[in-house]
């Protein structure tokens, strides 16, 4: 079996697996987009996270199923790359220039079945990007390497390549816009939509020793700043450690309400960043978190 066969039999399985897993955890995937738009493509926060994720896990089998019986190499292989290319800024930036409220545990690459950590996360990416890279190559007769008469139109080719490639980076990072987060001059991270308020979504715990039976209790405060009732729908914590005990499921204009719950560290060490998502109004989410480090 040829190098060739087997990088695309990679690609492929790799395709599909990611975005089977993804279809099956959909929602858990719907947080994951929230919560990279949220740091770094705000531009996009008009479209609806959970068909954005639908869309992106078919593609993703079809792409993975073109590339197995080979239609449309070309087009394939310049669509796997681009989207790498888009996967590995994405998981770069949180890696190396995290979002104010900390890094995203989670890329949600291959759904809730396959964890990854933000640098594990990264290497994944650039592993993948490298091998779309060689499959682009092989399918543009590039590699091996070819005679000179051919040599012209393969580098115009590989130059387009390149072409796309800035391309994308250049469309992330002008995506990369100011949020409603704001860091306050006593390190909280405050959040203001003007319609849902809080002083600080971050509840940072700290550096502690854990034990076996250790519960944090934790409260977030909301205020609603618009003039009308607002409505908290559900509150989904993207770990079962996490539960969330009181809250009011309505706030009237100008009112305020304490949202608590308690968080289960005793089978956790290392650094700990949980989202708490926040349905309100239609569909809409407000992103709580709670950090620490525990021994």
């Amino acid at each position: 079996m040829s190098v060739q066969i087997v990088i695309r039999w990679i690609l492929s399985i790799c395709f599909i697996l990611s975005g089977t897993f993804k279809l099956i955890s959909i929602h858990a995937f719907e947080y994951e987009i929230i919560q990279f738009e949220e740091a770094y493509l705000t531009i996009f926060n008009f479209l609806n996270p959970l068909t954005t994720g639908i869309i992106i896990c078919l593609f993703e089998l079809l792409l993975g199923v073109d590339t197995i019986l080979h239609c449309l190499p070309i087009f394939t292989g310049y669509t796997m790359c681009l989207i790498m290319c888009f996967f590995t800024y994405l998981t770069g930036m949180n890696l190396f220039f995290p979002p104010i409220d900390g890094q995203i545990e989670s890329c949600g690459c291959f759904g809730e079945i396959i964890k990854f950590t933000p640098l594990t996360s990264f290497a994944k990416s650039v592993i993948l990007l490298s091998i779309s890279v060689i499959h682009l190559l092989y399918e543009l007769k590039v590699l091996p390497i070819i005679s000179k008469k051919e040599s012209t139109h393969h580098t115009s080719l590989f130059t387009k390549f390149k072409c796309h490639f800035m391309l994308i980076l250049f469309l992330s990072f002008i995506s990369c816009k100011p949020n409603t987060k704001k860091h306050t001059s006593h390190g909280q991270v405050t959040y203001d939509n003007g319609v849902i308020y809080s002083d600080n979504v971050v509840y940072d715990f700290g550096d502690i020793k854990g034990s076996s039976n250790d519960t944090i209790p934790f409260t977030f405060n909301l205020t609603n700043k618009s003039e009308h009732v607002l409505t908290i729908e559900k509150v989904e914590a993207s770990c079962p450690c996490v539960s969330v005990s009181s809250y009011a499921k309505e706030i009237t204009a100008g009112q305020a309400t304490k949202l608590s719950g308690n968080i289960d560290i005793s089978k956790t060490k290392g650094k700990l960043n949980k989202p708490i998502f926040v349905r309100y109004n239609d569909g809409q989410i407000m992103i709580l978190r709670i950090k620490g480090i525990v021994r």
